[in-house]
């Protein structure tokens, strides 16, 4: 095969289709303070000790230019029955905040209530890879609220929600 004339990108697109992975908000604030939020799938932990994980995201995208200035964020756990919170915040041009049961934290980022839990964390490295960029963050804070749900999970361009086996 010629590398030149195939589009791997594609298929590597389609090959993750067809797995379920969790869905996650991320929010931040821009460097005016107004809060920015986007829906990602690409969230995986790496390290224990120290609590290190990534999440890919386009360097294109509108929140781009907010995570990298501030270098903190929040990730949100999403559960099932939060399938609108999770449109909301993977739509383009519109406030993603509007009607979502937010509020500060105590450094100011914002909270997104109903989540199966949140991590604080700070940037630690950010790798360009193409016209995404790959971030290594480090867990500062985590909540685990009592009251956990199944877990929202996106496969195949549709949200679903889990069941035992």
């Amino acid at each position: 095969m010629n590398p030149e004339t195939n589009h791997f990108g594609e298929g590597l697109r389609t090959f993750f289709r067809g797995c379920a992975a969790g869905v996650w908000v991320i929010t931040t604030v821009d460097p005016d303070g107004r809060p920015v939020g986007f829906t990602a799938s690409s969230v995986a932990s790496v390290s224990l000790d120290p609590a290190v994980f990534t999440i890919s995201m386009q360097a294109g995208s509108s929140s781009w230019p907010a995570v990298e200035a501030t270098g903190r964020l929040i990730v949100h756990a999403l559960s099932a029955g939060q399938q609108a919170v999770a449109r909301l915040f993977s739509t383009s041009g519109v406030d993603r905040f509007r009607g979502v049961n937010w509020r500060p934290a105590a450094d100011g980022l914002p909270l997104i209530e109903g989540s199966n839990g949140w991590m604080s964390a700070e940037i630690l490295t950010i790798v360009p890879v193409g016209e995404s960029r790959l971030l290594l963050c480090r867990a500062t804070e985590t909540h685990i609220p009592g009251n956990r749900r199944p877990p929202l999970v996106h496969h195949d361009r549709a949200y679903w929600a889990t069941m035992p086996a």
